[in-house]
């Protein structure tokens, strides 16, 4: 709450597709233009300028909030991370300014499901289902980034933001098997990915 009543400043930036909050006209666009959400154009590519957009917000050392699948998923897998996580941690040049941490959570899918016959964007969620979190830490990616100017990546960095990618993908992985492990279940249940 505290942080709330400081204001904006104090909030982190969080990233939304265009065509979910930013259709014209919306409600939901009027609301994500004052809540500090940046758009990203799905399949738009690693070289969209919205993707510049949100660099420039890391660049500056300021907190986004992204979640690197490139979709909402309500399948308790975890799909492949998009390679523009990595152009985007790749782009910080000044890694004091760079703190990646990985979290994984489930239950959301639960208390607002989705599914793809779902019209609205807003329904009535299932209060007082558990939610659970955990947070790793801040992921170590100094030897990879200083691969920045080395052949191949110097003049294919898209290779590179798919080794930043798969790293980050790996780390969520080792945070869900250590959260069913915490809460004392398995992820058999989890379909194969």
């Amino acid at each position: 709450r505290a942080t709330l009543m400081r204001g904006a400043s104090e909030m982190r930036w969080g990233v939304c597709g265009d065509d979910v909050c930013f259709r014209e006209g919306s409600l939901l666009r009027r609301f994500a233009d004052g809540a500090k959400v940046l758009p990203i154009r799905r399949g738009g590519g690693i070289w969209q300028p919205e993707l510049n957009a949100i660099i420039a917000k890391l660049t500056h050392g300021e907190w986004v909030h992204y979640f690197p699948e490139g979709k909402i998923r309500q399948d308790h897998r975890i799909h492949p991370f998009r390679r523009g996580v990595g152009r985007m941690v790749a782009s910080i040049t000044d890694e004091s300014k760079l703190q990646v941490v990985p979290f994984y959570h489930t239950g959301t899918d639960t208390v607002q499901p989705t599914t793809p016959t779902t019209k609205s964007l807003f329904s009535w969620p299932n209060l007082g289902t558990e939610i659970h979190v955990i947070f790793g830490p801040p992921v170590e990616l100094s030897h990879i980034l200083a691969l920045r100017k080395t052949p191949p990546f110097n003049t294919r960095p898209e290779l590179l933001y798919e080794i930043i990618a798969h790293t980050l993908e790996e780390e969520v992985r080792g945070l869900r098997t250590e959260l069913y492990r915490r809460l004392g279940s398995s992820i058999d249940h989890v379909p194969p990915e």
